[in-house]
C-alpha cells in the first residue's frame, strides 16, 4: 500500500496549475492563437498570475510535503522489511511477511519503489527549475504589459500634442 495514499496528489491536485497553463497557452502568439494575447492583454496577465499562484501553492508548497511522506513511506517499507528478513530464520517465519509474495520481497517491487524514489526526488528538484522559469517569464510579461501601457499613453499624448501644434500653425 506504500504511496497509494499520495497518488491523488500527484495524479490530480498537482495538475491544477496545468489546467490554467493550457488556457494561458492560447494567448501566446507562437503556441496559441495569434493576436489573442494582444486583444486581451489583461486576461493574459490575470491567467498568468493565477497560474503562478496555483503553481507555487501546489508545486512548491504541497509537492515537497507529499514527496517527503512518500519517500518516508518507501524508506520505512525498505527498512522494516530488511529488519523482518534479518529476524526471520526459518521459511515458516517468512509467511508473516507475506511469504514469497511479501510486500517488499519481490525484486521487481523493490526496483519499482527505488524508481519511484529517484523519480520523485528528481521531479521535486525540477519543480524548482520550473519556478525559476516562471518567475523570469512572469517578470518579462509584466514589464511588457506595463511598459506597453505607458508607451501607448505617451504615444497618444504625443500624437495629440503634435496634431494640436500643427493645427495652431
Amino acid at each position: 500500500m506504500c504511496a497509494q495514499t499520495f497518488t491523488h496528489a500527484y495524479l490530480g491536485i498537482s495538475e491544477a496549475s496545468t489546467l490554467i497553463l493550457v488556457v494561458l497557452a492560447n494567448f501566446d502568439d507562437r503556441l496559441g492563437i495569434e493576436g489573442l494575447g494582444s486583444a486581451f492583454p489583461t486576461t493574459k496577465i490575470l491567467l498568468g498570475v493565477a497560474f503562478a499562484i496555483l503553481f507555487i501553492l501546489v508545486r512548491v508548497v504541497l509537492w515537497p510535503y507529499f514527496a517527503y511522506y512518500v519517500i518516508s513511506d518507501i524508506h520505512l517499507a525498505f527498512t522494516s522489511y530488511d529488519r523482518e528478513m534479518a529476524a526471520a530464520k526459518t521459511p515458516s517465519s517468512l509467511s508473516s511477511l507475506g511469504g514469497v509474495n511479501g510486500p517488499m520481497h519481490s525484486y521487481w517491487r523493490r526496483m519499482y519503489f527505488r524508481f519511484v524514489y529517484v523519480s520523485l526526488s528528481l521531479l521535486t528538484v525540477l519543480q524548482m527549475v520550473f519556478l525559476a522559469q516562471i518567475m523570469i517569464q512572469g517578470k518579462q510579461e509584466i514589464e511588457k504589459f506595463l511598459g506597453g501601457q505607458v508607451v501607448q499613453h505617451c504615444d497618444i499624448r504625443t500624437s495629440k500634442h503634435s496634431n494640436i501644434s500643427s493645427s495652431n500653425r
